[in-house]
């Protein structure tokens, strides 16, 4: 395993909890040390947005502000996933991921059916669904302002320009891709495969792999995150399936 790739269990917070998308989070430089003092979104699988005070750290209890309510309650494990089919029972398709853009004013929300929603939250208007990929596990901010969408259906990640509500681009990886993150100098990614336990090294400006990152331990795995020093990668790896969803039970 590389020195340089950190991975550890994502842990449930909330039931069905897939990914934060942190407001306004403070990093003290004198002391290198990450402060949580703003408001988290967290994206699961039920359809809504727990809103969570992480300067508090406390479960919602008011079904009113403590929650965003997007779209019908979905599961990951619906539909397509690595091209293989899995049973439907939820077609609008649960949250998953978000983003949050217009200067943390409005969220970008990737669904389990491929359709964006956008939500103000200060108005608390949202969009109708907007058609982009088939299955979204992660909606991350890239470095050119877009949002960067990972899809577990075909292996693709979709770039969609939050300003004109359209996809400008899209670029096969993996078979059921989840997360995506730049290194510090923007020349390379890493996008990790949720069944093959991989995560991809992309040159960014050819957008092909130039290497992949395995390990016998990291079989299942989420959401990526580079860490606040830049130098590490933080991959969730909860393990609860074997390379080609198979049931697994792994130490880490």
């Amino acid at each position: 395993m590389k020195k340089r790739v950190w991975f550890f269990i994502a842990v449930a917070v909330i039931a069905a909890v897939a990914v934060l998308t942190v407001s306004n989070r403070k990093v003290v430089e004198a002391a290198k040390k990450t402060t949580f003092k703003g408001i988290a979104y967290i994206a699961g699988h039920g359809g809504h947005l727990a809103v969570i005070d992480l300067s508090k750290m406390e479960s919602p209890t008011d079904i009113e502000k403590g929650r965003i309510v997007i779209t019908e309650a979905g599961s990951e494990m619906e539909g397509v996933i690595a091209g293989m089919e899995f049973e439907k029972v939820k077609k609008s398709g649960g949250t998953h991921g978000s983003a949050l853009v217009g200067g943390g004013k409005k969220l970008v929300v990737g669904l389990l059916n491929g359709n964006v929603v956008t939500y103000d939250l200060k108005t608390g208007e949202k969009s109708k669904p907007m058609s982009v990929g088939k299955k979204f596990c992660d909606a991350v901010v890239g470095p050119d302002g877009n949002i960067y969408l990972e899809d577990m259906a075909d292996g693709h990640v979709y770039v969609w320009d939050p300003k004109g509500l359209k996809v400008v681009d899209k670029f096969p990886i993996g078979k059921a891709v989840c997360g995506i993150a730049w290194t510090k100098g923007l020349d390379k990614a890493y996008v990790s495969d949720m069944p093959q336990g991989i995560v991809y090294v992309i040159d960014w400006k050819t957008k092909k792999t130039i290497k992949e990152i395995k390990d016998p331990e990291m079989t299942f795995i989420h959401q990526i995150k580079m860490a606040p020093d830049m130098r590490h990668l933080w991959i969730s790896a909860p393990n609860e399936f074997d390379p080609g969803l198979k049931p697994g039970t792994h130490k880490s």
